[in-house]
């Protein structure tokens, strides 16, 4: 509700929304990517209000997450001269001094792990992510495919 597609950067494989809600949050940017008309890959961007606030908002989702899909894998590094737990760990992701991010997978009946993942990008927005562990492959040959084809 009150999503609006960006026509001028959505194709027919690529959809680009604004002002989208997930789960009970807006991203302020979706994209969801097709192959052979079967949905494959979705991304989720976050921008947090203020941006000291950027973990608050990482934790929220996250939580969420975990609520369906068990707990997630986290990565967390802050290098000097920052430190974990000091009230700057936004500033060392921003300055490349630091990483933030969060891993599930769910296994599928044929044995195949669907991937999802969240992170603190360097402009501090919170990119949420999504992949098919069958459609990724069933698109990376598409591609390959689309790549010959030009040669």
């Amino acid at each position: 509700k009150g999503a609006t597609l960006d026509r001028t950067n959505s194709t027919a494989d690529d959809k680009y929304y604004n002002n989208v809600k997930v789960a009970a949050m807006k991203a302020d940017k979706v994209a969801l990517k097709f192959v052979n008309n079967k949905f494959f890959e979705g991304m989720a961007a976050f921008i947090p209000a203020r941006e000291p606030l950027v973990f608050d908002l990482f934790n929220s989702i996250k939580k969420d997450i975990d609520r369906i899909y068990g707990e997630g894998d986290v990565l967390k590094l802050i290098k000097s001269p920052y430190t974990e737990g000091d009230d700057d760990e936004y500033m060392a992701i921003r300055s490349g001094h630091g990483s933030c991010s969060a891993y599930w997978k769910t296994m599928m009946p044929n044995g195949k792990e669907n991937y999802i993942a969240l992170e603190i990008t360097e402009d501090l927005v919170v990119k949420l992510r999504y992949q098919d562990a069958v459609l990724i492959q069933e698109a990376i040959k598409k591609q390959d495919e689309m790549a010959s084809s030009d040669l």
